[in-house]
């Protein structure tokens, strides 16, 4: 029962209202909030004032209250305002893996492949260990129409986490998508033999041994992951 206003949350009588109160947020962080000593008025961070672990970690909330609007905005359609509030988040914290992930999902959703590119080329190099990092640059260079390199993205991903079956399965769709069923079956058949225990993987392997491959349609490719907000 609780509504987010600003950086608090208001408890309501029933689940009527909003899970966000979008007016209420947003004057409060672009119009009450200074931010003395921690951000900068675009809102970089502030390095003139020295900042321990413990102020580090809790200015994260601003972050999170920013977060909240952008996939607010995001659900409305407003693609400008959410990346806007993203990328307020990317200076605040320039190292921000969880918001940056997501923030190639926003360029890709307003069509801008090219920014996405750009963006995940420059995680990649910055988080070279980060599977969400390999598989999500992986997704834009398929878009890109860079199979092969996609395809060692999606090699990586797996190499770094063996059990993140989005590579695994972006892997087999686009294979199967680019006419190389027998290619594509080999990353369902490493995934199967690993987690025997999943049988909707055991049904697709089967299916497609069959030449019943399932269409791309069936099981459409899981977006970048989404940031676990503090």
């Amino acid at each position: 029962h609780f509504t987010l206003e600003g950086l608090v949350y208001r408890v309501n009588r029933d689940t009527l209202q909003g899970q966000l109160d979008e007016p209420v947020t947003r004057h409060a962080l672009y119009e009450v909030f200074k931010y003395r000593g921690l951000f900068l008025a675009d809102g970089s961070w502030d390095t003139q004032v020295y900042k321990d672990e413990n102020a580090a970690t809790l200015s994260r909330n601003f972050a999170a209250a920013h977060l909240q609007l952008a996939f607010h905005y995001r659900r409305q359609g407003d693609m400008k305002r959410a990346i806007a509030e993203m990328e307020r988040v990317t200076r605040m914290f320039p190292d921000y893996a969880d918001v940056l992930i997501p923030l190639g999902g926003f360029y890709m959703d307003q069509g801008d492949t090219a920014r996405a590119l750009a963006l995940f080329e420059r995680l990649a190099a910055s988080s070279p260990s980060n599977p969400e990092v390999r598989y999500s640059y992986g997704l834009t260079l398929v878009f890109k129409g860079k199979l092969e390199q996609a395809l060692r993205e999606f090699d990586t991903a797996i190499a770094l986490d063996p059990n993140y079956n989005s590579a695994y399965y972006a892997a087999y769709y686009c294979l199967n998508q680019s006419g190389q069923p027998d290619r594509a079956l080999g990353y369902i058949q490493r995934w199967v033999d690993g987690h025997p225990g999943d049988t909707q993987a055991q049904q697709m392997l089967e299916g497609a041994r069959g030449k019943r491959t399932p269409t791309p349609s069936s099981r459409p490719l899981p977006p970048p992951p989404q940031p676990n907000l503090p």
